[in-house]
């Protein structure tokens, strides 16, 4: 075939080229159909023009030009997050979008970005935990507790969500659905968690099964509109114990039946990117929703620090110490007569130290029964 005939095989056919998209699986095939129609229509008028010229060679630059900006174009660009945010997904092709929506850079100066692959704007870190559950799990605690060391002692929790793709038991959920998941199960030990949903909105609810390995046939044992995944049991097992369960979220885009294909990254990446201003959405809204920050002044801290500093206290410590006394702040109570407990205190030992530390905690404890 000659660069001419070539040319017009295309302008006369080109669902050929697009009915190749249909191996890629059931379901996903109306997806890539759509996309390539749209680019095909726009880029004919070209294949055309040049075909008739004798210039195939032309024909086809200019044809993988259409596409690059029609690619280009549906891109999604989002505002930044109005509060500290951690997004984990599994794989890179499942953040790509997100990064790409917020403008987000790689984070270089963290001892996490040396583990983890992990992108952030100002407020907000998209990090890459790996496949499975009990690699979602260790991504979620290590980057909590490195990005967000004082969370627990009384600052405004970060909005912690699990972002991916997952499989569904039922066609109920047609692919390319966002879900809000309302339940979590381990499917290897049946423990079950329960993540709070304190906001209105408009996203179909999910229960979700977590396996151990790829699910390639529909579940049987629920009547429940059930989706599955491989990493969201750990996440939430993980993230419930570092936070508050009303600053934690798990959002899928369903993938596909159960039914064994495989999801190529491409497709992934697609069906996160045509839900990444649902998914900002709904971030935004439950940011809403996130107890107000308890702050002290300067001074403040500067007697809290040197208490601690006296007493040798350990992180822990100082962690659970701030944040017993902003609870106290926040409802006016005051606070500062008890620190005399350890200040005035010699340490010299673990045993003086942790002793003075709980006599610490029990005052706390009655001023604020009073």
């Amino acid at each position: 075939m000659n660069e001419n005939s070539w040319a017009s095989a295309i302008l006369a056919e080109p669902s050929c080229a697009v009915e190749d998209n249909k191996l890629l699986g059931t379901g996903r095939a109306k997806y890539q159909v759509s996309e390539a129609s749209q680019t095909l229509s726009v880029a004919k008028v070209f294949l055309w023009f040049t075909a008739q010229l004798g210039h195939a060679k032309i024909a086809l630059a200019l044809l993988l030009r259409v596409i690059f900006f029609n690619n280009h174009s549906r891109r999604v660009y989002l505002v930044a997050m109005p509060g500290k945010t951690l997004i984990i997904t599994a794989l890179q092709c499942e953040a790509a979008p997100l990064i790409k929506a917020l403008h987000a850079k790689p984070l270089r100066e963290d001892p996490c970005a040396e583990r983890f692959q992990v992108f952030h704007t100002e407020d907000t870190y998209i990090a890459t935990s790996g496949i499975g559950k009990v690699r979602s799990a260790i991504a979620t605690t290590a980057l909590l507790t490195s990005l967000f060391p004082h969370a627990a002692s009384g600052d405004t929790p970060p909005l912690v969500a699990n972002i991916g793709i997952a499989g569904s038991s039922t066609t109920t959920l047609p692919i390319g659905t966002l879900t809000y998941i309302n339940k979590v199960r381990d499917v290897a030990t049946n423990t079950r968690f329960y993540p709070d949903i304190l906001v209105k909105h408009t996203l179909p609810e999910s229960a979700l099964d977590t396996y151990d390995a790829p699910v390639t046939t529909p579940p049987t044992d629920t009547t429940e509109t059930l989706t599955v995944d491989m990493e969201g049991a750990g996440f939430i097992q993980a993230a419930t114990a570092l936070g508050a369960p009303s600053s934690i979220c798990l959002l899928k885009v369903i993938s596909d039946h159960c039914s064994g294909e495989r999801i190529s990254p491409a497709l992934a990446s697609a069906l996160i990117e045509q839900n990444a201003e649902k998914i900002h959405t709904t971030l935004h809204t439950i940011h809403a929703t996130l107890p107000t920050p308890v702050t002290l002044s300067a001074s403040d801290r500067s007697i809290l620090e040197d208490a601690a500093t006296h007493a040798k206290l350990s992180l822990t410590q100082r962690i659970e110490l701030t944040r017993r006394i902003k609870a106290l702040h926040a409802r006016g109570i005051p606070w500062g007569p008890a620190l005399r407990i350890i200040t005035d205190t010699t340490i010299t030992t673990k045993e003086t130290r942790n002793a003075a530390y709980n006599s610490l905690l029990h005052a706390l404890a009655e001023v604020d029964s009073l």
